[in-house]
């Protein structure tokens, strides 16, 4: 259950970066707030790419694509201004290569992402026991904490999936960083008192998503 909550997550968080990327329009006046420039690097005679100094590689698991994204990867980084994008499906990785300042761009993006996801979760009231988040890790989304309903989430058989699917959601900003190992410390306390009923630190990394 709470690994089906995480993917569905995932993959919303990833269709709205998608849409981030097609359009360059942030605001709700109309006007264009930036439009990632497509400056493809220097093709060399000997059929090579010479990317500029300060390119930014990161290796994103393809778990965090939608198949269609997946099956048109050229289109993805095209529409996002990357350079290139290369899949690598023995180890379950795409490797994006882009300037610094879309690098940049791309992570605030993805981070308003997370924040909507995180709050959007709360909204639709997916877990009745939960009843808000009171801090998070605006560098990195490495630790969250969570209030509950404490008799509630502690009856609850399935109560480890709200803790399980938020850090999830938190180390998908993390797959877009140039990290390779992603970890997010979820502390859940009880609403009523304050008192901690929960504190537990989720671990990923790239080996994680090799098949």
């Amino acid at each position: 259950m709470k690994r089906a909550v995480a993917f569905l997550l995932v993959l919303l968080l990833v269709a709205a970066l998608a849409a981030c990327g097609k359009g360059g329009e942030t605001n709700t006046t109309g006007e264009t707030f930036y439009e990632a420039p497509v400056t493809n690097p220097a093709f060399t005679e000997t059929g090579t790419y010479t990317f500029p100094k300060d390119t930014v590689t990161i290796k994103v698991p393809l778990d965090f694509l939608t198949q269609e994204e997946r099956s048109n990867l050229a289109s993805f980084a095209d529409s996002h201004g990357f350079y290139s994008a290369e899949p690598d499906e023995k180890k379950g990785l795409v490797t994006f290569k882009m300037s610094d300042l879309s690098h940049r761009l791309l992570l605030t993006r993805v981070g308003m992402d997370v924040i909507e996801a995180l709050y959007g979760c709360l909204d639709a009231r997916t877990f009745p026991y939960f009843k808000g988040i009171e801090n998070y890790d605006s560098v990195d989304f490495a630790e969250i904490i969570i209030l509950v309903d404490g008799n509630a989430y502690l009856t609850d058989p399935d109560a480890d999936a709200l803790p399980y699917t938020l850090a999830q959601t938190c180390m998908i900003y993390q797959g877009f960083t140039k990290e390779t190992k992603y970890k997010c410390r979820v502390l859940v306390k009880d609403e009523a008192t304050g008192g901690l009923v929960r504190d537990e630190t989720y671990k990923l990394s790239n080996k994680d998503f090799k098949q």
